[in-house]
């Protein structure tokens, strides 16, 4: 005959796993992701986008893309492209404004959007 401590099972330990092991950023973005793939049903039940525009003009979403960036792999990529030619350090440079331009006009107080 076992005993209960016998019988005990390790996988049923609470911290055994973690429902949601994703940070709350990466649910933040997956929530927005999810949002684009549900259509949106107008009052006569057609079609007329997505629930992703729910998250356009957010701050929460534009804060969770912000620092769910590995900055390490930006860190690295520049260093890579520092010793080659000026193209590919501009490309870097580039991509990475590029990027923070995007934040920048997904905030809701940027200028373009307070003139609307």
């Amino acid at each position: 005959m076992t005993t209960q401590a016998e019988r005990h099972n390790p996988t049923l330990d609470s911290g055994f796993f973690q429902p949601h092991e994703l940070s709350f950023e990466q649910l933040v973005l997956w929530a927005k992701q999810f949002a684009m793939l549900i259509p949106y049903r107008n009052e006569f039940d057609q079609q007329t986008g997505d629930w992703g525009v729910l998250f356009e003009k957010n701050e929460l979403v534009v804060c969770a893309a912000i620092l769910s960036v590995d900055e390490k792999a930006w860190k690295q990529q520049f260093k890579q492209t520092q010793h080659g030619d000026i193209e590919q350090i501009l490309s870097v440079i580039l991509g990475i404004f590029k990027q923070l331009e995007d934040w920048y006009h997904h905030l809701p107080s940027s200028p373009e959007v307070s003139y609307q």
